[in-house]
């Protein structure tokens, strides 16, 4: 997977709103700039420190982020700018494969931890 890169990722998002899913309210076509309840007491002493519905906020975008899946995922490669993109793109096909490969195995290593959980939970 090619991904913009968190800090890019999270200016486009404030700047022309290109993750209208990251909240509720922006599925829903609007800009929140905060939660509608008040946050957890000790958000602050678990180490949240944004409020993770405020879509205004670059540095509250960027910081939660680092949850969503493609972010967590190993082998991601990440690009900064264009150029870079076009770079990491142009890469020799043997490395995007090596890339590639190295992916499938992670997913399929997740995938059989996950169902052996599963199993054991439900056994």
């Amino acid at each position: 997977l090619l991904l913009p890169s968190r800090r890019l990722l999270a200016e486009w998002a404030v700047a022309f709103g290109v993750v209208p899913h990251r909240t509720w309210a922006g599925a829903f076509d609007q800009c929140p700039v905060g939660s509608s309840i008040p946050g957890h007491p000790n958000a602050s002493s678990l180490g949240l420190r944004f409020d993770p519905n405020d879509d205004s906020d670059q540095e509250a975008v960027f910081d939660w982020l680092q949850y969503a899946d493609f972010y967590t995922f190993p082998h991601i490669l990440e690009w900064d700018s264009i150029p870079d993109l076009v770079r990491l793109a142009s890469l020799p096909l043997e490395e995007l494969a090596r890339t590639s490969n190295a992916m499938r195995r992670y997913n399929l290593k997740q995938g059989k931890r996950v169902r052996e959980q599963w199993t054991a939970l439900l056994e």
